[in-house]
């Protein structure tokens, strides 16, 4: 799926069509029966059946666990045939449904409390002549009155007062189930120095990341994975920059609850890297107003997919590639300046999550302050990109930027025997802590033993052991 920006849409309907969800469970408990009915006789231009389905479940009963007191699921309202007109269709609580679902399923599920409930635009909408499905979402919050230790359910009615038009019987409620997950754990060590891994989504599962733990915190080794990569493109007609994800990462983001959400629940939070693709823009070369559109983008993929936040790479941009290159119009000179807004400007959309660099190009001067911040409030954490060497001072690219935010010793772990250099040492991992950086780069994890090597860096980062659980995973797409 590519996320592409037109004329008329900051971000692709697409996008709208995925699970705006911070940790969600699909729980299969009945098939939707999707809409049929007897339709002998009936010409399907004049004759149209609605139905509601959670966009990433296909059963009418699923499940959502809310973390840190919010989640936002987003169901859709569709229309079999092609009704000539519009369609009116509302979408509310029922707690009748709660009520014969008990009882015909043996259940004990209590009503969610509505006023920590609420459906967008009151739960009314139009449903334009077409058949895409329009998309609703629900949000919950949670409080104290929402115990940890009890199911509660949301119970769902869609209908239609078009003429024309009816709900098909089946297809027309969901039930969803709500647990209150407190607090989402939180996998910071006590020395505050952060592993941050990279995971090739092309060829590898991030699933691998969750397996090591370390004995006496029970927290996972690693802090931080980045998805690598989606790409930043350009619609020279639009002028506008747009996302664009291949089918790995797209598979990855789409089955959430397979691959990110393991590792969230651990503590490890789940980044999306950003890299160029080859064209004429790069994360260096956006006017202002470009990166503010494609903050938003950015933040409604971030929202989408339940991510942690945003890793850029300033790689293999037309400018990056070629040193005589030129700007069409359109776009800007790149420039640290411009790089340095575009991260501003992502921490600006989504102040609640990460923002990292990868320090890597030919524009990472950030020297000056934006909107009164310094880099070094909108940029996390950055960290130096040639493998098996070093830049220690690397963190003074980025005014305000202090030592604990910069990792100065890079290594790719697909390597694991040849030069010294090339592989993690217990003397760069005591240097990195000693010297009082905080961040441990490792790029390319895979579906090996790394038992050895996490075992070295728990002890001298961490003062701790390592644990694995023996499985590996393989790409399984």
């Amino acid at each position: 799926m590519i996320f592409r920006i037109d004329k008329n849409a900051i971000v692709s309907a697409a996008a709208r069509f995925m699970p705006l969800l911070a940790v969600a469970m699909v729980a299969c408990s009945e098939e939707i029966q999707l809409p049929g009915g007897d339709t002998a006789g009936w010409n399907e231009t004049d004759r149209s059946f609605g139905y509601l389905r959670r966009s990433d479940a296909s059963q009418s009963v699923s499940s959502v666990e809310v973390y840190d007191g919010k989640a936002v699921v987003e169901f859709q309202f569709g229309l079999t045939g092609n009704p000539r007109k519009a369609v009116d269709a509302s979408l509310e609580l029922d707690p009748s449904l709660l009520e014969s679902y008990n009882e015909e399923q043996g259940t004990d599920y209590e009503l969610f409390p509505a006023e920590l409930l609420s459906i967008e635009d009151d739960g009314q909408l139009v449903v334009a002549p077409g058949k895409r499905p329009h998309p609703m979402a629900v949000t919950l919050r949670t409080d104290e009155r929402v115990d940890p230790a009890v199911e509660y359910a949301v119970p769902l009615r869609a209908s239609v007062s078009t003429d024309g038009v009816a709900m098909d019987e089946g297809a027309d409620w969901h039930l969803l189930v709500v647990r209150n997950g407190g607090a989402r754990p939180d996998g910071a060590k006590e020395s505050g120095i952060r592993t941050i891994v990279y995971v090739e989504v092309n060829d590898c599962s991030p699933l691998n990341a969750a397996q090591y733990t370390l004995k006496n915190s029970g927290k996972p080794i690693v802090d931080i994975v980045n998805i690598f990569a989606a790409n930043i493109n350009y619609d020279a007609v639009s002028k506008r920059a747009y996302i664009h994800m291949n089918e790995n990462v797209t598979h990855v983001l789409e089955n959430r609850e397979t691959y990110i959400a393991p590792l969230q629940r651990l503590g490890i939070k789940v980044c999306l890297s950003i890299l160029g693709n080859h064209t004429d823009v790069g994360p260096a070369n956006l006017s202002a107003a470009q990166a503010a559109d494609f903050a938003a983008q950015l933040r409604s993929v971030v929202d989408a997919y339940g991510l942690d936040g945003i890793d850029f790479d300033d790689e293999y941009a037309s400018y990056y590639e070629d040193s005589n290159w030129t700007a069409p119009e359109g776009l800007e000179e790149p420039s640290a300046a411009n790089y340095a807004r575009l991260c501003y400007e992502v921490k600006r959309a989504m102040p609640d999550k990460l923002l990292t660099v990868y320090h890597v190009g030919r524009y990472l001067n950030f020297s000056e302050r934006i909107g009164g911040m310094t880099p070094g409030d909108f940029v996390d954490y950055a960290y130096y990109s040639m493998y098996g060497n070093t830049l220690l001072d690397g963190w003074e690219d980025f005014l305000g930027m202090e030592k604990s935010q910069w990792g100065p010793f890079p290594y790719d772990i697909s390597i694991t025997s040849g030069a010294s250099n090339q592989i993690p040492s217990e003397l760069r991992m005591r240097q990195l802590r000693n010297d009082g950086y905080g961040v441990n780069l490792l790029y390319n994890m895979r579906p090996y033993d790394y038992t050895e090597m996490f075992g070295m860096m728990a002890a001298e980062l961490y003062d701790d052991e390592i644990l694995f659980t023996g499985e590996l995973f393989s790409k399984d797409w």
